[in-house]
């Protein structure tokens, strides 16, 4: 029988139970919760795991593209001709370990005609490798023209479009050692595509340096063939230059002997045609002499005599000459020198005559009733001392269209039809070459209706020789 005493003992016994089970419990649902936090972390932690291995993989992959496009590269940058630059790369593509690849390989570039033909072949290649790349480039061209590089891998063959500008120069044909690897395949997508852009640019730039190798080489023959016809044109100038002088003196010498035997009374009746006789062969020789001049000029064949020149002696014999050609157009000459212009100067004095006469007889040319000034003086120029012949006249003056051609050669400031005044045109351009040969120039200003000015720059003093103080 329990006694209340016993029930109390039982009852205190079951409490102490319950509270015995009631710790555990919350110890085991603390366990619980770890365990649970130690799950979430280490899910957490597995999918960090797999970033990183991710990761890790990537900048794998990435470092080995870069060693792949910095080895071809290097090929592009030294490679000058189409088949050794595809050549190199097809070396270095099939060589490379990490793309697993076939030993051989194929090129296939298109032709100016727009065709697809066989450049180059690398290692011992099939040639049902050659034909079935063939077609899958026929049948793919146009897909892989347009998309980014994803087509350019197969199941183990490897079409790799050469991408230039928006155009499709030519396919690297290669055969991978893995058939229809989905990995193998997403791996090389990227690296295939920018290499194709980076061989297309060089492939590319090599056929413009080779077009332009080929237009230098074209230039430099036709440069040759100018300068031996050029040449010829200058010794044939110069030659019937010599052969027509001589007829030309010739000529003129026996007129003047005609023209002053005034005994016979029949013979003064054609003193006029006579005359013009005798100006006609002296314009024409005169034309002679200074087509030859320009062209002893261009050659290099007349070397300015360099001796002291008495100023005042060489303007005097200069305009004297020219003084019979200003009655017939109603000009007339002063000549003005300076008080303190050089009275010598160390020059060519012929060329420097010649220049003078021909500038004189320009400007009576192209001048009627009007006046001519000829005035010498000193200047300094580029730190050097010159003598100045101005020269100017009240002509008809010129536009700056015909001031930019006053000094070429063959070229007449009026070029029209109808133009009054006849001549070579190589008067002014042998005078510049002439000035020129001195060390000198010649400067030239003119207005329309009013007139020309042209100044005649000689050195005092030649140049001393370059390399010297």
């Amino acid at each position: 029988m329990t006694t209340p005493a016993n029930a109390s003992d039982d009852r205190d016994r079951l409490l102490a139970e319950l509270s015995r089970l009631r710790r555990k419990n919350r110890a085991l649902e603390a366990d619980i919760e770890h365990m649970a936090d130690v799950v979430a972390r280490s899910a957490e932690l597995f999918v960090e795991l797999e970033e990183s291995r991710a990761s890790e993989a990537s900048l794998r992959q990435s470092d080995i593209e870069l060693r792949l496009n910095a080895q071809i590269d290097q090929i592009l940058q030294s490679s000058w001709t189409e088949q050794a630059l595809l050549n190199g790369v097809l070396a270095r593509l099939t060589s490379f370990k990490e793309l697993e690849l076939r030993p051989y390989a194929l090129a296939l570039v298109r032709r100016d005609s727009g065709a697809l033909a066989r450049a180059l072949t690398r290692g011992e290649v099939p040639e049902w490798f050659c034909k079935r790349a063939e077609a899958r480039v026929l049948e793919d061209a146009t897909a892989a023209g347009k998309n980014d590089g994803s087509e350019a891998v197969g199941d183990a063959l490897v079409v790799l479009p050469i991408r230039a500008y928006g155009r499709v120069l030519g396919y690297l044909c290669l055969e991978a050692m893995a058939r229809e690897s989905k990995s193998w395949r997403e791996r090389w997508r990227g690296a295939f595509s920018t290499l194709g852009a980076l061989v297309g640019a060089s492939l590319d730039r090599v056929r413009a340096e080779q077009r332009l190798r080929r237009m230098n080489r074209d230039l430099e023959l036709a440069r040759g063939q100018a300068l031996r016809a050029n040449q010829a044109k200058d010794a044939f100038l110069a030659n019937m230059s010599h052969e027509l002088r001589t007829p030309l003196n010739i000529i003129i010498g026996y007129s003047e002997l005609i023209r002053e035997d005034d005994g016979d009374e029949p013979i003064r009746e054609y003193h006029r045609d006579l005359d013009s006789i005798v100006v006609a062969s002296k314009q024409l020789l005169d034309l002679i002499s200074q087509l030859l001049a320009l062209t002893q000029l261009k050659a290099g064949e007349l070397e300015p005599v360099i001796e002291p020149v008495a100023l005042a002696p060489l303007v005097h014999q200069v305009t004297e000459l020219v003084r019979p050609t200003l009655a017939k157009r109603d000009n007339t000459l002063t000549v003005n020198v300076a008080a303190d212009a050089p009275a010598k100067l160390q020059t060519d004095s012929n060329k420097l005559g010649q220049i003078l006469f021909n500038i004189l007889g320009n400007a009576n040319k192209f001048t009627e009733r009007g006046a001519i000034t000829l005035e010498v003086d000193g200047a300094l120029r580029d730190g050097r001392e010159h003598v100045v012949f101005a020269i100017r006249d009240t002509g008809i003056g010129m536009t700056r269209e015909q001031l930019a051609r006053v000094f070429q050669p063959f070229v007449q400031a009026d070029v029209s039809p109808t133009r009054r005044y006849q001549g070579s045109g190589i008067g002014l351009t042998t005078s510049r070459s002439l000035a020129q040969a001195l060390g000198g120039a010649i400067e030239v200003e003119s207005e329309p209706g009013v007139g020309s000015l042209f100044r005649v720059l000689i050195p005092r003093e030649p140049a001393p020789p370059e390399g010297t103080g």
